[in-house]
């Protein structure tokens, strides 16, 4: 190096002199540092260039242009990216829109084709050897947030388990005595025997069928069906015994198709409504004919026309194509009662005929130009109507106990509760309409069968009984949590704070604050430490200050870490109780509203309980320029204020300088505050519905939510893709809104009552608003927990098919 140094070309990067080359020799020499340096890399290419000027000009141009081209080409990807994000998330915004949508239509198998296509994809869609059913094709975006998850829980099956799939539709179904086995009869497929324990058919016992329903006899295992046996309408209907696995009998009448097929209970005599309009009744054990009852309906009318016994085997039941329904005598077939429906709908004929086991009651149901269903009380053929129907009834069963009559309507199952004439519960599962229906001798299990979905699959569900002969839990579920006297609170007053792990939150009761278990709403154990005579509470965004308000209008400053007292002040002596206690920037300030008024909201300074500045001068203008709400961000780095001519201010906290503001607008009220969680965004809500949505520290706006009322409270979801607002009306109870489109995505209704203050959980899962003196709660599984249970599904079905 200090040969080199002696060796510049340049006079000037040489030693001035040789004693400064004598004295960097003795430096060396004693091992100390010197003060000439190598040439470094960057140095030799300048000099390079400096000699080969036009080379090194031209490879400039080349590097310029491919860094040049490199930059335009991330620019425009990103752009690109941007692009198509925001084409996904509008797309998932309005798939979701649409879920809810189908939700409240019922129509749970829009719901679930929704909610698959807004999943993000587990697999390649080449690999799956199908067509992808997602928008989204980047597994690693995943657009889902808490509306998803609880869509997919409030569309989840409630089965106990799916039996199989089949390929066509599924038209009867049927236990055996024992309920070991099931028969299953597809429309124009096969009547096959499933084993109840193992979920499989049993091998050999199956036959192929041309009719829509099976007769089924559990005294002596006998199956009737309809059958072409040349396939030249030369149709017959044949027994078949499923103890020797043979066909006992083979009923032929004058080539008519038997759309319905019932055994009396003993299984001597076989009845069935001809696709002509003639009912037959057959001796099996002869195989000759008995009796003959005309249709009066007129034409046929597709799978309409539906016959059943009395449980005495007296009397046939005749669901007719004009849309009554008739009891006969047998043998001999007279005319016993005609049993009217009692409406004026446009009948297009009975599809459902069932008897209690008891003999009690008679149900039917019938097409028509609204959801039709009828159960006659007997001996007095007084009719009642199921309530609560919105689909055409396909299917209707009685549990053993004759009790229960469970009704398909459309893709739920109706359980109606006929002693106390209610609505026990609704029970959902299928994609679509329910077709057949049959409950297990013990009652224990029902069985139902549906329409084959767009893939061609019919599924066969498996219910619990016992899981549901109690009306649900409501939802949302509810806590009492003292009453909130409206106009005295702060839009974004909280009656419940979440611990950091969500598992519990802090409520008051009678006085005490307690901790209550979040799942089951529960008091764990109440906190003294904290007093035991106030009258609200408020928590920092920290969880490290808590501040109370007692009856006598005393605010104490707690320290949560140790459960000691910071201090307390009287903020209005002689005035009364105080209201909307706000803990503010990590418990540096705190906030109270003048007793009696909401015009004025004080921010006070906790180290030493005097109006802080600047917000007390800003508090001195005319009454309706004061201060109405306060909001800090999570870092305690700004502090937001809305004043009631409208206008909001952005402060700096550490300086308390004003950074911006927007308004004023002359609406008055209260409006809204929230920060995002990163603190970037503000969200404020306006006197004509809109909330706006601002870029923090300058207010600029970034966006507006179409907001149909003026919203009485705001909140940020943990990551901050959404947004929920208390409409501050009757029209829903939260509203969820998708941050960065400022689309819609869901609707929560509740009872009757205006809510505000929705607050979420640190985890994201359990979203809270206020209504009146209760706090209402809705909670969602994890996406990584609705992911597992798809996929167990989807194993357990693979298997099943398997």
């Amino acid at each position: 190096t200090l040969t080199l140094k002696c060796l510049e070309k340049d006079p000037h990067r040489r030693y001035a002199g040789a004693q400064d080359l004598a004295d960097e020799l003795g430096r060396f020499l004693a091992q100390e540092p010197i003060r000439a340096r190598p040439v470094h890399r960057a140095e030799r290419a300048w000099r390079w260039c400096r000699r080969n000027p036009k080379l090194a000009g031209a490879l400039g141009a080349v590097v310029f242009s491919l860094v040049l081209g490199l930059g335009t080409t991330t620019w425009q990807m990103r752009r690109a990216h941007r692009s198509e994000l925001n084409a996904l998330q509008r797309a998932y915004a309005a798939d979701m829109d649409l879920a809810t949508r189908a939700l409240a239509d019922e129509d749970i198998g829009r719901v679930r084709e929704l909610l698959k296509r807004c999943a993000p994809p587990t697999k390649s869609p080449a690999s799956a050897g199908r067509r992808p059913s997602t928008i989204n094709h980047r597994p690693s975006t995943d657009l889902r947030g808490w509306e998803w998850a609880y869509l997919w829980q409030k569309s989840r099956s409630q089965a106990a388990f799916q039996l199989c799939t089949r390929p066509k539709q599924i038209g009867a179904l049927a236990f055996s005595a024992d309920g070991r086995r099931l028969v299953v009869h597809e429309n124009c497929g096969q009547t096959l025997v499933y084993d109840f324990a193992t979920r499989r058919p049993v091998p050999g016992l199956v036959q192929a069928n041309i009719g829509w329903r099976m007769g089924y006899s559990p005294t002596n295992d006998l199956v009737a069906f309809a059958w072409d046996p040349a396939n030249d309408f030369a149709w017959e209907v044949r027994v078949w015994d499923l103890r020797r696995n043979a066909l006992i009998s083979r009923l032929d009448y004058q080539s008519d198709l038997m759309k319905s097929l019932a055994f009396s209970p003993d299984g001597r005599w076989l009845a069935g409504f001809g696709h002509a309009g003639v009912v037959c009744v057959w001796d099996v054990t002869a195989s000759n004919l008995i009796t003959r009852i005309a249709s009066r309906g007129g034409p046929p009318v597709g799978e309409a026309g539906i016959v059943a016994f009395s449980p005495a085997g007296d009397q046939l039941a005749i669901g007719d194509h004009d849309g009554s329904v008739r009891l006969h005598t047998l043998p001999g077939g007279q005319l016993l009662a005609d049993l009217p429906f009692g409406d004026n709908s446009v009948v297009n004929g009975v599809v459902a005929l069932a008897f209690a086991p008891n003999g009690r009651w008679l149900a039917a149901a019938s097409l028509t130009s609204n959801a039709l269903a009828g159960v006659w009380a007997l001996p007095s053929r007084a009719l009642v109507k199921p309530p609560g129907l919105r689909n055409a009834v396909w299917s209707l069963a009685f549990d053993p106990s004759s009790t229960l009559l469970a009704l398909g309507d459309g893709q739920l199952i109706r359980l109606w509760d006929l002693d106390q004439r209610r609505l026990v519960t609704s029970l959902q599962g299928h994609r679509s309409a329910v077709r057949s229906l049959a409950f297990s001798p013990d009652g224990r299990y029902l069985l139902s069968g549906a329409d084959p979905l767009a893939s061609g699959e019919s599924d066969l569900l498996v219910w619990e009984m016992d899981r549901f002969r109690r009306p649900p839990a409501p939802e949302p579920r509810s806590l009492t949590t003292g009453k909130l006297r409206s106009g005295f609170f702060p839009p974004d007053w909280r009656s419940v704070v979440f611990a950091p792990d969500s598992t519990s939150f802090l409520a008051l009761t009678n006085g005490c604050i307690t901790r209550f278990d979040t799942l089951t709403l529960r008091p764990i154990t109440p906190l003294p430490v904290y007093g035991t005579n106030h009258t609200s509470f408020a928590v920092g965004a920290d969880g490290l200050a808590l501040a109370t308000i007692d009856r006598e209008g005393l605010v104490h400053l707690w320290d949560v870490a140790h459960r000691l007292e910071r201090g307390s002040f009287r903020p209005f002596p002689g005035q009364g109780e105080p209201h909307g206690l706000r803990v503010l920037a990590n418990g540096r300030l705190v906030t109270t509203g003048e007793p009696g008024t909401e015009a004025r909201l004080r921010i006070w300074d906790t180290a030493t309980w005097h109006e802080a500045e600047p917000w007390k001068s800003a508090n001195q203008g005319r009454v309706d320029q004061t201060i109405v709400n306060a909001e800090s961000s999570r870092d305690g780095r700004w502090l937001a204020t809305a004043h009631g001519d409208g206008r909001i201010f952005l402060w700096e906290l550490a300086t308390g300088r004003l950074l911006a503001q927007v308004g004023p607008t002359g609406r008055m009220g209260i409006p809204p505050l929230a920060f995002s969680p990163d603190g970037q965004r503000l969200a404020s809500g306006g006197g004509a519905g809109e909330i706006a949505l601002r870029h923090v520290p300058t207010l600029r706006l970034l966006g507006t939510f179409a907001a149909r009322m003026p919203p009485s409270g705001l909140a940020f979801s943990p990551d901050g893709r959404r947004l929920a607002a208390a409409p501050g009306g009757a029209l829903a109870a939260v509203t969820l809104w998708d941050v960065a489109t400022q689309g819609q995505l869901l609707d929560l209704t509740a009872e009757a009552g205006i809510c505000v203050s929705p607050q979420f959980s640190p985890d994201g899962r359990t979203l809270t608003v206020m209504r009146g003196g209760e706090t209402l709660f809705w909670r969602v599984p994890a996406l990584e927990d609705s992911d597992e249970g798809e996929r167990e599904k989807g194993e357990g079905r693979r298997e099943n098919e398997l």
